[in-house]
C-alpha cells in the first residue's frame, strides 16, 4: 500500500502555501479525535458534534486523558488584553487578507505568568497560547508573537496525524539564537515560524522594519543551514516534507 505524502494531501504548510487546505487538515485531525475518543462507535455523527472536537477546551482535556500535560503557569485574560488580541488577529488579517481563514483557528490565548518568555505554546497544550503581560506594551510585537504561537498551534495539528520526528531522534540542536538542546522538531518549528513572520514583515512593507526583515532572514537561514541535509536526520516522511519544504523557502 503506497504511503499518504500528508504534506501533499494538505496541500503544504500554513502561511507559507496558498494551496493549503485547512478544512481538509482540520477534518482529519476531528476523524483522529472522533477515532481516538471512541465516538465513531456510536455510528452515525453530524459535523456539528465533529466541531465540538476542534474546541481549544476538549483538545487540552483530550490531551490530558492519554498523557501528562503541560504545565504552563498562566491566567485568563483581562478584558482590556482581550480586545488587544482581537485587535492585533484584525491586524495581521488586514496585513495578509489571505491569512484571514488561518488566523481564526481555535485557540484560547492565555496570560503567561512567572516565566521570562515573551510568548510560548506546546504539543502538550494543543489549541492553547500563553502571552507575557509585557508582549502588550507594543502592538506590532503582539501581533508577532500571536502569529509565531499560530504557526506552532498549525503543525501541532499536523503531528496530531504524524510525528515529525521519530521516536529514536536523540540528536539536539543549538538554534542560531544560542538556544540549546532543541529536538529536530524544534529546530523545524524555529526555521517554520521564521519564515513566516518574514513573509508578513515584507506583505507590510514599512519604513523601518527592513531591520527587523533582516535579523529573521538570517535566523531562518541559520537553521536551514542545520536542516540542509534532512536525509541525515530522524525524521519521518511527513518531518522529511516539511524540511525540505522549509529548504525552498532559502532566499
Amino acid at each position: 500500500m503506497a504511503r499518504v505524502n500528508l504534506l501533499a494531501e494538505v496541500g503544504g504548510l500554513p502561511f507559507l502555501d496558498g494551496e493549503f487546505r485547512a478544512s481538509r487538515l482540520l477534518s482529519a485531525v476531528c476523524a483522529v479525535r472522533a477515532w481516538r475518543e471512541g465516538v465513531h462507535d456510536r455510528g452515525h455523527i453530524n459535523w456539528s458534534e465533529l466541531k465540538v472536537l476542534l474546541l481549544p477546551e476538549y483538545a487540552i482535556e483530550a490531551n490530558r486523558r492519554m498523557r501528562s500535560p503541560a504545565d504552563i503557569a498562566s491566567e485568563p485574560l483581562s478584558a482590556d488584553e482581550q480586545a488587544d488580541i482581537d485587535a492585533a488577529l484584525e491586524g495581521l488579517a488586514h496585513d495578509v487578507p489571505e491569512w484571514e481563514a488561518l488566523l481564526k483557528l481555535p485557540v484560547r490565548v492565555k496570560r503567561l505568568v512567572r516565566s521570562e518568555a515573551m510568548s510560548c505554546s506546546c504539543f502538550f497544550a494543543p489549541q492553547h497560547i500563553y502571552i507575557s503581560p509585557r508582549a502588550f506594551s507594543d502592538e506590532v510585537l503582539l501581533g508577532e508573537y500571536l502569529l509565531h504561537e499560530l504557526c506552532h498551534n498549525w503543525t501541532y495539528l499536523l503531528e496530531e496525524l504524524e510525528p515529525l520526528q521519530t521516536f529514536q531522534a536523540l540528536e539536539r540542536f543549538t538554534l542560531p539564537s544560542g538556544t540549546q538542546n532543541k529536538q529536530p522538531t524544534e529546530l523545524l518549528g524555529a526555521a517554520y515560524v521564521s519564515a513566516t513572520l518574514v513573509r508578513w514583515y515584507r506583505r507590510r512593507g514599512l519604513a523601518g522594519e527592513e531591520s527587523r526583515i533582516n535579523l529573521l532572514t538570517r535566523y531562518l537561514d541559520g537553521c536551514l543551514d542545520l536542516i540542509d541535509d534532512p536525509t541525515c536526520r530522524p525524521l519521518t516522511p511527513t518531518g522529511l516534507a516539511v524540511a525540505f519544504r522549509l529548504i525552498g523557502e532559502r532566499r
